[in-house]
């Protein structure tokens, strides 16, 4: 049996209703399903399922309801995955166009080179056969570091300004990745628990908004999170 979209996915999307019409709001979603490993197959090279294109285009349906008549603008990480959900939810939201964006795939924020995550993890399995990939995700929150990546605390505010930065007015839906939204989520404090207990679903979604007053705002699930231009540790409340 193969897995759909989660109950998360596309969540953050009800806050849409008490954000302007006029705000640029960006939306990070984790890429639809992928297929069960293959032998001689890399892990970035595995696609999308039937369930998974099915399943990002009902939820680009749901998304240009949401939107209300706001503009949608779609990018994606390079990997073959995320192009498939972009261009999914861009058919469901009758969007002509998407575009890819590198950064999404998480360099130069959480990577210290393009492909250094899978590089490094291969490595670490290679030399401790008990250590995955998730187990390399757990480090790098715990810890706040890994060796081989930049320090995620810093990068997931860089990340968060890079697409708040580049985003236009109305919905701007990013494709990327469950690690790179779950560092984003944790280290602004909406997220708490590991990654092992606490790994985003597929399709699952993050929205992030620049306020009038400056400050940068997420919704992570039933969290909302305030993250201010200064040293002061950010606040988080429960999101209604």
């Amino acid at each position: 049996m193969t897995k759909r979209a989660g109950k998360e996915s596309m969540r953050a999307l009800r806050h849409l209703a008490h954000i302007p019409a006029a705000a640029p709001v960006v939306l990070l979603v984790r890429h639809g399903e992928k297929a069960e490993k293959q032998p001689g197959i890399e892990d970035r090279d595995r696609p999308l399922t039937a369930d998974g294109k099915e399943s990002a285009r009902a939820e680009g349906e749901k998304l240009v309801q949401a939107a209300a008549g706001r503009r949608v603008t779609v990018w994606h990480s390079p990997v073959g995955r995320c192009r498939e959900t972009a261009e999914q939810i861009a058919a469901g939201a009758g969007v002509g166009k998407i575009q890819e964006c590198p950064r999404l795939e998480g360099y130069p924020d959480f990577a210290a080179e393009r492909k250094t995550k899978d590089d490094a993890i291969a490595r670490e399995e290679a030399r401790d056969a008990n250590r995955s990939f998730k187990d390399v995700v757990d480090m790098l929150s715990a810890k706040d570091g890994y060796p081989g990546f930049p320090r995620p605390s810093r990068g997931a505010a860089r990340f968060a300004d890079f697409l708040l930065a580049r985003a236009a007015a109305g919905i701007n839906v990013n494709v990327s990745h469950d690690w790179i939204m779950y560092l984003a989520a944790f280290f602004s404090g909406a997220e708490k628990l590991p990654f092992t207990k606490a790994r985003p679903g597929y399709l699952e979604t993050l929205l992030l908004l620049r306020e009038n007053n400056g400050e940068t705002t997420l919704y992570y699930r039933n969290n909302r999170a305030v993250l201010p231009h200064s040293a002061a540790p950010p606040a988080v409340t429960a999101a209604n």
